[in-house]
């Protein structure tokens, strides 16, 4: 028995293939469905899309929403047109009464096409293929459009940092995209304080296998909690294998007349963020005096951002009182302390009845002078900390 086995896997081997190859003519004269996307520019249909960024990004929350739009065919937030089609949730990673609540906050009506595949004894794994086989069958069944899971790091058990080992993960993956749009959460590599905000799409985790294999790629990035519960992120197109990238546009997270939602606040301006970021990294240093080359150098390395962004971002902070700067070569920079934002502070100077009057004659208050103008009416002060010459 054994040997008529070994027998037929030599037989079947023998068997010539028959490839498919075409030339030019023949490939140009091919008959194709005109491509679609699940949700425009974002998710093509039967593709692989990844849904990636550091904790407190709102992934999961982002893509609760994006599956109950889908469901109901609605336009993803007044710009990105779907196509109406079953969604299957498949959670690993939240328990069900949580998962639960989150979609309630979504979603109002009881009979959209949206199917949960919820923590459970059954797990699913790419590599149990009887839970593999009856995932496809429910597919099939339902005609689900498309599959988000939450997250790839619970649907196997291989190495993500080894190519090898993540191939058969995403062989697998691309077994599912033959019937549906795929869509997996990943996280993004730890990051230093100066490079929390910058995204280029290498950002995750594991093997660069997996940012290969993907067709698009979503980067979500928390920018601010902008008030009490709401909270503001940044998705970024990080890669599209069909089209142009869209622009980066920034959502808030926030309560709406509907319930809880993500609100549209229009496409972010790249060079403020840039500048913003900047900013942040500098008052970061300046927990220590560093001179203005020091500072420069140390943001470029961290590649926050140019040397004209750092330059415009000190200037900045100087005029919203936050930095400091001394007066004379090499320039030293430091964070301007709380008693520095209220008046001068003097050097072995008494303030006798004459500062009145001239403080009068010069019709303005103290905060209105020029450094001249303060040196003149009390000789060798110390303004804001730094000894004038």
């Amino acid at each position: 028995m054994i040997n008529n086995k070994f027998e037929l896997e030599i037989e079947d081997s023998l068997k010539p293939i028959d490839i498919k190859v075409l030339t030019w003519s023949e490939f140009k004269a091919q008959t194709y469905e005109e491509p679609k996307w699940i949700v425009e520019g974002l998710v093509p249909e039967k593709g692989l899309v990844a849904i990636a960024g550091s904790p407190e990004s709102c992934k999961s929350l982002f893509s609760n929403y994006l599956a109950a739009t889908v469901a109901r065919g609605n336009t993803l937030f007044d710009l990105y047109k779907t196509i109406q089609v079953p969604v299957l949730l498949i959670d690993q990673e939240n328990l069900e009464p949580w998962l639960q609540k989150r979609l309630s906050d979504f979603i109002e009506q009881d009979d959209i096409p949206l199917h949960i595949y919820p923590k459970q004894e059954w797990v699913f794994n790419v590599d149990d293929q009887c839970v593999f086989d009856e995932v496809l069958k429910y597919i099939d069944k339902h005609k689900i459009g498309l599959v988000i899971i939450d997250t790839l790091r619970f649907i196997h058990n291989k190495d993500e940092n080894s190519s090898t080992e993540m191939k058969p993960v995403f062989d697998r993956l691309r077994q599912l995209t033959e019937e549906t749009a795929v869509i997996f959460i990943h996280h993004n590599k730890k990051t230093d304080k100066f490079s929390r905000r910058r995204v280029d799409g290498e950002d995750m985790m594991g093997s660069i296998i997996i940012r290969g294999c993907v067709d698009s790629q979503l980067t979500l990035t928390k920018l601010s909690d902008v008030a009490e519960s709401v909270t503001k992120i940044k998705v970024t197109q990080t890669k599209s294998r069909y089209t142009r990238p869209i622009p980066s546009f920034a959502l808030t997270l926030e309560e709406t007349d509907t319930g809880l939602g993500f609100v549209y606040q229009g496409v972010v301006e790249e060079d403020k963020l840039k500048k913003d970021e900047a900013k942040e990294a500098v008052l970061s240093l300046l927990e220590q005096t560093l001179t203005r080359q020091e500072i420069i150098d140390q943001v470029i390395q961290a590649k926050t951002c140019s040397k004209r962004t750092v330059e415009s971002a000190l200037s900045e902070l100087i005029k919203e009182k936050k930095v400091t700067r001394s007066t004379t070569k090499p320039f030293y920079y430091s964070l301007l302390k709380e008693e520095q934002l209220s008046v001068p502070q003097f050097a072995d100077t008494h303030i006798d009845y004459g500062v009145a009057e001239s403080l009068s004659q010069a019709n303005k208050t103290s905060d209105q002078l020029t450094d001249g103008e303060l040196l003149d009416i009390f000789p060798g002060a110390t303004i804001e900390g730094v000894p004038r010459a």
